[in-house]
């Protein structure tokens, strides 16, 4: 299930074992988002999780675990945001097929590890 709430650094540990997605009918494959809602709810949906990766971003500070030694804490965020990444792409497909490809291959692994981050987006 998604967190319902933004949660504090001091519950930074017990988040870190939740995935951001979980609990989604859509999360599980077989099926995605706008089979699931219609056009109009999927957007929302998907949208719920990128606001949800930005509250745990904001509320746990990876690089903050980074600075601090914490890598095992910080694996088990960057994790769940990567997963999130990956679905994110997926559900976004139907409605933004190209940004959906830039999300996707910047969540992509190879050789166990993730391509260097680039903006998906061009600034105005």
């Amino acid at each position: 299930m998604l967190v319902s709430r933004v949660l504090y650094p001091s519950e930074m540990d017990v988040w870190r074992d939740r995935d951001p997605v979980a609990g989604h009918p859509f999360a599980a494959g077989g099926f995605g988002v706008l089979e699931w809602y219609g056009r109009s709810q999927a957007t929302a949906a998907v949208w719920a999780i990128v606001d949800e990766a930005n509250r745990c971003i904001d509320a746990v500070r990876p690089w903050e675990l980074a600075k601090g030694g914490r890598e095992s804490a910080l694996d088990g965020v960057l994790g769940s945001l990567v997963v999130a990444g990956r679905v994110v792409a997926a559900e976004l497909a139907p409605f933004l097929p190209d940004l959906a490809a830039r999300v996707g291959a910047q969540c992509a692994e190879v050789d166990g590890r993730l391509p260097a981050p680039r903006p998906l987006v061009a600034r105005l």
